[in-house]
């Protein structure tokens, strides 16, 4: 413990959990208790099929595009190396 107080590391001691949250005024105990099976680890979301098909089909035009038109081509032939890029040509 003590090398992450060299390194400036904040640490909490767990054995004086209780003066530490009187301290800064939190609770240790839960005010109310939730049943079993209650609470947001228990609650299903439901994903949108429609705003997925959109966003699927979205990416796929967005690949076949650029795949397939002048400018996929274009931005894949700038990365590589320039010519002229070589050996400088001897002066006479």
């Amino acid at each position: 413990m003590t090398r992450f107080m060299r390194q400036d590391i904040p640490v909490i001691h767990l054995v004086e959990m209780d003066q530490i949250a009187v301290k800064y005024g939190m609770h240790l105990k839960p005010q109310q208790q939730l049943a079993v099976g209650e609470g947001g680890v228990f609650k299903q979301t439901r994903r949108s099929r429609l705003w997925m098909l959109i966003v699927l089909f979205s990416i796929r035009g967005s690949l076949r595009v650029f795949l397939l038109t002048d400018f996929g081509h274009r931005f894949m032939k700038g990365a590589g190396p320039r010519k002229g890029s070589g050996q400088p040509e001897p002066m006479v």
